[in-house]
């Protein structure tokens, strides 16, 4: 009887700190997206300001057009 309560006791300790480690996988999560989303605003803006420099790179059955100083593709241009 004596194990079943430590092995209870343990599971309870073991469950606390499973739900800590969730807690702090969500809040790491939420910075992530944060970080992402504060990205791809930058890049944007400075895909926006770039003189661009494009460039074409042909593979089999594919042509890819982007710029070689900010790496905007040009889909227009681009066939996959």
């Amino acid at each position: 009887m004596n194990k079943q309560i430590e092995r209870e006791l343990e599971n309870q300790d073991l469950e606390k700190n499973r739900n800590e480690i969730l807690k702090q996988i969500q809040i790491q999560n939420a910075k992530l997206c944060e970080l992402q989303t504060q990205l791809k605003f930058v890049t944007k803006r400075i895909q926006k300001n770039c003189n661009h420099d494009w460039v074409t790179d042909f593979q089999m059955y594919e042509k890819d057009v982007y710029c070689s100083r900010c790496g905007l593709t040009d889909w227009d241009k681009s066939r996959f």
